[in-house]
């Protein structure tokens, strides 16, 4: 027996003894409203206690999107800046070949140079 349901007795042993009769099916019902009571409070703890935990994992939940959304879009910037140094890089491959050609045709140049050089040099 609970406290409630002690002191319920007691209060009723006491009406007793000062001539007020209560049944005791009114005790019975006394005694389980007061259990209903002490019920649907603990269930409504119980109830509260879960909707925190059910908000902190909404929350959690919410900050690891959120968390995964930013990393979804700094893999799409890298993406975008990696093509822009694959482009660059291309770019200044031509420029790097143009500039080989270019010197390639100019070391012919000389060579032909010296070769017409070599063949009008007196014979001393």
């Amino acid at each position: 027996m609970n406290r409630q349901q002690k002191r319920k007795f007691d209060d009723f042993l006491i009406q007793n003894r000062s001539g007020t009769q209560k049944t005791a099916d009114e005790m019975i019902k006394a005694a389980l409203d007061d259990q209903l009571s002490e019920l649907a409070e603990k269930r409504g703890e119980d109830l509260f206690r879960e909707e925190q935990k059910s908000a902190a994992l909404e929350k959690e939940r919410d900050e690891a999107l959120n968390r995964a959304n930013q990393a979804e879009k700094e893999v799409l910037e890298s993406k975008d800046t990696l093509e822009k140094v694959d482009l660059m890089k291309k770019h200044l491959d031509n420029i790097l070949a143009i500039k080989e050609a270019k010197i390639a045709s100019l070391e012919s140049q000389l060579a032909n140079i010296n070769a017409l050089l070599r063949e009008d040099s007196p014979v001393v």
